[in-house]
């Protein structure tokens, strides 16, 4: 296995399991504080069900993935003058702003 694959294996199953921690303890907390979804009587009856649950769960995956990749990529980012790394945190980012916007 090459090093490249060996540090996106790594970074992938770090992510995985930073996820999972932080969303062991930040699920409650949104669950304690009412950042459930609001279910508004125009949808199916069948949506009353997901009534409470937790949005801005996103959080999780995105500290996940974005600690992860700053802890094995930052060598590539620093080494090389590739943006690639730049490119990939500045689109985790976004993508977790538009996430923002529609969980808020």
């Amino acid at each position: 296995m090459t090093p490249e694959w060996m540090v996106l294996c790594g970074s992938a199953v770090t992510a995985f399991f930073l996820s999972f921690i932080v969303g062991h303890f930040l699920i409650p907390k949104l669950r304690k504080i009412k950042m459930g979804q609001k279910i508004l009587e125009i949808g199916p009856r069948w949506h009353k069900s997901k009534e409470g649950t937790p949005t801005m769960g996103g959080i999780m995956f995105i500290v996940g993935s974005l600690v992860s990749s700053l802890a094995f990529g930052l060598s590539y980012a620093i080494r090389g003058n590739d943006m690639t790394m730049l490119v990939i945190w500045g689109m985790m980012l976004l993508y977790g702003a538009i996430g923002f916007m529609d969980d808020y």
